[in-house]
């Protein structure tokens, strides 16, 4: 009796240590096929793109996170090696340590969009973020089954939004410092608009004076 009692205790042993290791091991892979993995912001967008990219365009939208970005309007393209040169020169990024927290990301599509190909093969969907940072797939830390995803939001430098708002405005008519950044032709006159506040001033009959009075 007493050595089936040890020998039931030993095989209860094994029993929980085996669930145990299947216990830890599941979580060691979970660890590893979901997960984060830091990194400092820097030359991932040119070191990706720059020597692919011969083409960029610019869509009056911003990311694909909420829904598709084939439909939206193209405001400017161009295939200029000068320009291109130009833009990856320019887009530089502030080198810090992200993990893509909550903090670091808005919940807005941005605008607007701005993406990256290789003759008519789309390499990279970005956008502006708020006119401080750009949106890429390539800035996410997220893994999942050892592939990326999600996306992470970079900030630019502030030399690098002066610039890109000076870009977008000359080339697209977009200012991002406008609290309402919309497209327009580049060189095309403001429409007037007329203050809220104020109805427009119609024709009124003239005011009688004291010479227009019956006597």
């Amino acid at each position: 009796m007493r050595r089936k009692s040890v020998k039931l205790i030993a095989v209860s042993a094994i029993c929980v240590g085996i669930a145990w290791a299947a216990w830890n091991w599941r979580l060691e892979m979970a660890e590893m096929t979901v997960c984060h993995i830091p990194m400092v912001y820097g030359h991932q967008l040119h070191d990706a793109l720059r020597d692919k990219c011969d083409r960029i365009m610019v869509r009056k939208g911003g990311y694909d996170c909420c829904e598709p970005v084939e439909s939206d309007l193209v405001v400017f393209e161009t295939r200029d090696p000068a320009i291109v040169a130009e833009v990856f020169q320019n887009l530089q990024f502030e080198p810090y340590m992200t993990s893509n927290s909550p903090i670091e990301t808005c919940m807005c599509c941005g605008y607007p969009g701005i993406d990256f190909y290789k003759g008519n093969r789309r390499l990279a969907i970005t956008s502006v973020q708020h006119g401080v940072k750009l949106r890429w797939e390539g800035f996410s830390t997220a893994r999942v089954a050892f592939q990326r995803k999600g996306y992470g939001d970079a900030p630019l430098t502030k030399e690098s939004q002066e610039w890109l708002n000076s870009f977008l405005i000359d080339h697209c008519g977009i200012d991002l410092k406008h609290p309402n950044p919309i497209a327009r032709r580049p060189g095309a006159a403001q429409p007037a608009t007329q203050p809220a506040d104020k109805p427009p001033v119609k024709d009124q009959p003239p005011i009688p004076t004291s010479k227009d009075a019956p006597r």
